[in-house]
């Protein structure tokens, strides 16, 4: 008895079933920090830092999948727990399997129940904060698909804390300025986001080299900055693509 407790393992494995039993909460990152785990114990450095990785990939790749998906056809995204699961008990089965088997039989012991736990939702924490934050990412820097006509061919798109009722109120000060005239093709952007109203003027390649115009929309701005949200005012020249060419801070 003596022999056989001085010759067990002291370290603890975790079980493969507690790998797949994670992967479903943690995803496959919480699967992959117990295979590491394991690996390493095991004197395996290379095979934990595959697992890692692996997990690492898998996980971001599953998120960006998500958020990429077009609304109400992410359906099929719900049965990938399931599957995450399926697969990180076979693959901690084939490679962990056997090596676990030979560690209970030396008399080791397996590892806590609740450190797996704690991992998982660790990992699960972490996945809703970085989606979260990808989101938020995201809404603000998406193109700008709110839009007020003007005129048929003149719009404001307009996002963030900013309402319909704001954006008419800039428009008719913008007719009242002579940049809205009903004639030819104009628009703008306005977004509000952190206390700053940013307002995009979309101007051609001549209209964003020649500084008098820069002049007159920098004169507007401060004459109307109450009406346009109150300072500080984010003043933009962009051309087509949105691509920013002038930048003036009002306050």
């Amino acid at each position: 008895m003596t022999s056989t407790m001085s010759s067990a393992p002291s370290y603890r494995l975790f079980n493969p079933m507690a790998v797949a039993g994670i992967t479903f909460l943690g995803g496959s990152m919480a699967g992959g920090i117990l295979l590491a785990i394991n690996f390493k114990r095991l004197g395996n450095s290379t095979a934990a830092w595959v697992s890692l990785i692996v997990g690492f990939v898998v996980t971001v790749g599953l998120m960006a999948l998500a958020l990429a998906l077009p609304s109400g056809s992410s359906s099929g995204m719900c049965a990938l727990p399931i599957v995450q699961m399926a697969i990180a008990g076979q693959l901690a089965k084939q490679m962990q399997g056997p090596a676990y088997a030979k560690h209970i039989e030396a008399g080791g012991s397996a590892e806590s129940g609740w450190k797996a736990l704690g991992i998982g939702v660790a990992s699960l924490a972490g996945i809703l904060v970085v989606c979260f934050g990808m989101v938020l990412f995201m809404t603000e820097n998406v193109m700008l698909n709110e839009h007020y006509d003007v005129s048929p061919k003149e719009q404001i798109f307009f996002t963030g804390k900013i309402t319909r009722d704001e954006v008419a109120k800039i428009a008719e000060l913008l007719k009242t300025a002579g940049f809205f005239t009903g004639k030819g093709e104009k628009s703008i952007q306005v977004k509000r986001s952190g206390g700053v109203t940013t307002l995009s003027f979309v101007l051609s390649e001549v209209g964003w080299k020649d500084p008098e115009i820069l002049k007159a929309l920098e004169e507007f701005v401060r004459q109307n900055i109450q009406a346009l949200g109150g300072p500080p005012i984010k003043l933009r020249i962009v051309d087509s693509e949105f691509t920013v060419k002038k930048e003036v801070l009002v306050k």
